[in-house]
Formats: C-alpha cells, sequence, structure tokens
C-alpha cells in the first residue's frame, strides 16, 4: 500500500483490509474511483503510476494532526474556472499566461499552467523561483545555451507515460482489449514506438550536460534540479542506464525494422535462443545439401510462415523421391 493509504488502514488490522473510523469514507470514495477505472478498462494504465495525495478541508485544520497541518501550509491555493476566468489568468489572448509563456518546451508550457492554475501558497517557494530568475537573467549566455539544449527535447512526460505502458505486463497478457487489438500497419506502429523511444534517450543524453552548464550558479533552486545527487542536487545520474542503451540494440537498424534485436551478451535467454535458431539452420543447409546429391540436381527451399521449408525439385528428377 502507498504510505499515504496506510495511514488512513486500522492499526489493529495487520493485512490492510480494515480502514480508520476517521478515513472509512475516504476509502470507500477511493474505491468507487478504482472501481470507475477498472469499468472503463483503464486501472493497468493509470494506477501503476499513481501518486496519492491526503487532502483535509481548510475547516478541518484545527483537528488535523500538526504534521498534516505543516504539510497542507506547504500546498497550493485553489482557484475554480469562474475565479481563472474572471482574473484572466489563463487562456490564448491577453492573459496572464500569454504574457509570461516563454517557454520552448511542452513540459515545460503544462508545468506553467500548473502554476498559474495552482500557485503556491508557500512564500519560501516563491522567494525560491524568483532568486532563481534573477540569476538566469544575470547569465544570458547560459540561458540562450540551455533553451537551444531544451527547445528540440521530446515531450518527456507523455513518452515515459506511453513507454510505461507498452512495458506493461498486465495489459498483455490480463486478456485487456489493448492485448487483442490487431494492428493492420503494424510495422509503421512498431517504428513509431522506437522512435519515440529513442528520442527519449537521446533527450536524456542531451541533458547530460545540465550539470556542468550550472556548476557556477548559487540559488538554491537551480543547484537542486541541475546538480547531481551526488553533489548536493536532485538530478539523477542517469550515465549507467543511458550507456546500457546505447550498446543494448542497433538504433539505426531498429529505427528501419521496427524491431529491437539486442546486442550480443545483452540478454542471455534470447542468445541461447539465436544459437538455437543457428544450429537448427546449418542443420538445413546440410540437409539441402544430402538432397542435392541425393537427386542429383539442384535442390531449393520454398514456401513461407509454417510450409516454408518444402524441397523444390524439377520434374526431370522427381521420380528419385522416395
Amino acid at each position: 500500500w502507498p504510505l499515504v493509504l496506510r495511514t488512513m488502514q486500522s492499526d489493529s488490522d495487520h493485512l490492510g483490509l480494515t480502514p480508520s473510523d476517521n478515513y472509512k469514507l475516504a476509502l470507500k470514495a477511493l474505491g468507487q474511483c478504482v472501481y470507475f477505472i477498472n469499468k472503463c478498462l483503464l486501472e493497468p494504465k493509470v494506477l501503476p503510476m499513481a501518486r496519492y495525495q491526503m487532502y483535509v478541508p481548510p475547516d478541518q485544520l484545527a483537528e488535523a494532526k500538526p504534521a498534516v497541518v505543516s504539510a497542507l501550509r506547504r500546498s497550493h491555493m485553489v482557484l475554480d474556472a469562474t475565479t481563472l476566468s474572471n482574473l484572466r489568468i489563463i487562456g490564448e489572448e491577453h492573459t496572464l499566461q500569454s504574457t509570461l509563456d516563454h517557454c520552448c518546451t511542452k513540459f515545460g508550457k503544462r508545468l506553467l499552467h500548473h502554476w498559474l492554475c495552482a500557485p503556491s501558497c508557500d512564500i519560501e517557494i516563491l522567494k525560491e523561483r524568483q532568486a532563481a530568475i534573477g540569476e538566469l537573467l544575470r547569465l544570458p549566455s547560459e540561458l540562450q545555451e540551455m533553451r537551444a539544449l531544451l527547445a528540440p527535447m521530446p515531450d518527456f512526460e507523455r513518452n515515459l507515460a506511453q513507454i510505461h505502458l507498452f512495458g506493461n505486463k498486465q495489459v498483455k497478457q490480463t486478456g485487456h482489449p489493448d492485448s487483442r487489438a490487431i494492428l493492420f500497419e503494424e510495422k509503421i506502429y512498431n517504428k513509431q514506438k522506437l522512435v519515440g523511444f529513442m528520442a527519449v534517450l537521446k533527450g536524456f543524453n542531451a541533458l547530460t550536460k545540465l550539470p556542468l552548464m550550472f556548476q557556477q550558479c548559487e540559488t538554491p533552486l537551480i543547484k537542486r534540479i541541475t546538480q547531481l545527487t551526488t553533489s548536493g542536487g536532485s538530478f539523477p545520474d542517469l550515465s549507467e542506464e543511458l550507456r546500457y542503451f546505447a550498446t543494448a540494440f542497433d538504433h539505426d537498424a531498429a529505427a528501419k525494422t521496427g524491431v529491437i534485436a539486442p546486442q550480443p551478451g545483452m540478454d542471455a535467454e534470447y542468445d541461447v535462443v539465436m544459437d538455437r535458431i543457428e544450429e537448427i539452420e546449418k542443420r538445413l543447409k546440410t540437409y539441402l545439401v544430402e538432397q542435392e546429391r541425393h537427386f542429383g540436381c539442384r535442390v531449393t527451399y520454398f514456401g513461407s510462415d509454417k510450409k516454408r521449408y518444402q524441397l523444390d525439385v524439377p520434374e526431370s528428377h522427381a521420380h528419385k523421391a522416395n
């Protein structure tokens, strides 16, 4: 169970099947949401990536635990659609969003939209953002270099969600309708999936330049989001994973054929199968030579699929068949 859901369960039930008295309605509501998601056949796509957060209404803050109150103080403002429209915060023309939006990536635009619709109430977070923007404005060359680096980036959020779905065993093995779909352009579809996957790898490779680019910055926010965890930041070190995928398969061949063939030594089970196939092909060639000697002429294999190893013998020599 996620940590938030475990706190809503009864302490006396070690199996986690009994809700706490204060959270019965909350867990019932969550159960209804899960039931509806399952009814829509979206459960294996949505729930594995779900993140749970406890929400306490403002009128119950006085009764909430101190830790919960502290967490809610770092939360965000709640603005409804009417407020966003009347204050002209979001929209395409003459709005706060259109004025501030100079983002060069799709995920940047999405994050800015989220910040405007749910502004932070934490003064420290706002000061951190202001300090980071101020330092970037004082470093115009680094700022332009960063924009040039980020502009060609793929939409990481959407692409990573798609990659997660493509590798989800629950969708493929539980009778989900997607597992029974017949794709008439399967090769084209597979190529598109591989192109998206390799674009994500290329984007992550480019992002490895960020720590060196901003190593001289002093503001805490920039340090946290650009420096590696070994240097006190939060930027993950993906060099080992990227190196693995760079040598795991032939990227050019995969983009052309739409099939990922692991390089020798990357997948032991795959290597065993390929060795077995190679052995069978050698035996087939040896058998073909034997048949040519028997018939005294050139013999070839013909056919397709399950019948692709039929022998093609000239009619003048077919009487030797037994």
